[in-house]
Parts: structure tokens; sequence; C-alpha cells
């Protein structure tokens, strides 16, 4: 896989316990496979990356250079970050404070649903 290139379209490991890359090539196959694919293929470098998979994710085209195309996409394909352990606890406390505000009054009263003691 180091030289090679996987197009969206192809089949993909099904084993479990993969590392990262594959997790994210399934993405890739899943998400751009069913659309009428529209060219591009993904190397080992690229499917490392932590990328959000959208519809518009395109991989490098077989017909033009790889090496500066391959510079070029990783430039524009920064990757997400992880989150740092001050943003995920600012985010739960959020989502604690939305999940208590969408509870009715029955449930309030230090049950997480009617029946359930917890």
């Amino acid at each position: 896989m180091l030289n090679c290139g996987w197009y969206a379209d192809e089949e993909v490991c099904r084993k479990t316990g993969v590392p990262a890359w594959v997790k994210r090539q399934r993405r890739i196959g899943k998400r751009l496979g069913e659309l009428e694919w529209r060219g591009g293929y993904f190397n080992l470098e690229m499917l490392k990356r932590r990328l959000r998979v959208t519809d518009g994710l395109r991989g490098l085209d077989p017909d033009k250079d790889g090496e500066g195309q391959l510079e070029r996409w990783l430039e524009s394909h920064q990757g997400t970050k992880p989150l740092t352990e001050e943003k995920r606890a600012e985010m739960s406390a959020w989502g604690k404070k939305m999940y208590a505000s969408n509870l009715g009054p029955e449930q309030k009263e230090g049950s997480l649903r009617p029946g359930f003691e917890g």
C-alpha cells in the first residue's frame, strides 16, 4: 500500500481490529462510493490524515503528476485536531446542560427516565 493508490469504489478490508487508516478508508468508500465516482485515488499518506469525510472530498487525479499534486492535496487537507481535555470538558458540560434542559418535570427528580433510578 505504500506506493499504491486506492479508489473509493474499490473494495476495503473487512477485518476487525484494523489500523485507523483502514477505518478512514471504509468511511471514504461508504460516503464517496455511493456517489457517481468522479475520479481520484488516495494513497496511504492521504488515508493516514485525520479527515472529515464529505461528499466534496476528492483524491488525486491519476492523469497528472503525482508528487506535486500530492503536496498540494496534503497542504489543503490539514486534517482535524484532537480535542484538548479542556475543550472536551467544556463540550461535556454543555451536553449535560442541554440534556437536563430537555427533560420533562417528572424526569428532573433525580432519575434519568421514569422507573429508572440512576
